[in-house]
């Protein structure tokens, strides 16, 4: 990583929120997301990060909430959260990560407007 660019990378300064279609019922029991740490630059962690599940898309089951570090510091990278929860059927899979909206005191800038930086999915 150099400078200020990172190539596959896209940032939020609200919540990350998607839904994805696995385009037919899977059995899924786990949720990894790749966030970038960049605390020199506001991007952070997310404080929690939300899942869940459905069949036809509109009506939505939760299936794990965890809490997250965002006040983690250490050096700039990308960090890959694994989140399990019990294997269950899903078309839909949807994936809210919160953002802690200020930089954490400890940090670099802190009171400062944060992003989320999401580079990749995956569900299994």
């Amino acid at each position: 990583m150099g400078g200020y660019e990172v190539a596959g990378v896209v940032a939020f300064r609200n919540d990350f929120n998607v839904v994805i279609d696995l385009g037919k019922p899977e059995t899924v029991e786990r949720v990894r997301i790749g966030f970038l740490k960049y605390t020199a630059r506001n991007l952070c962690l997310p404080k929690q990060v939300d899942l869940s599940v459905s069949e036809d898309g509109k009506t939505f089951t939760p299936v794990l909430t965890a809490k997250t570090n965002a006040a983690e510091g250490g050096k700039r990278g990308f960090v890959r959260l694994p989140f399990d929860f019990a294997p269950t059927q899903a078309r839909y899979v949807r994936i809210i990560a919160h953002n802690v909206n200020l930089v954490p005191a400890g940090l670099r800038n802190p009171g400062k407007p944060a992003q989320l930086a999401v580079d990749e999915l995956e569900v299994n």
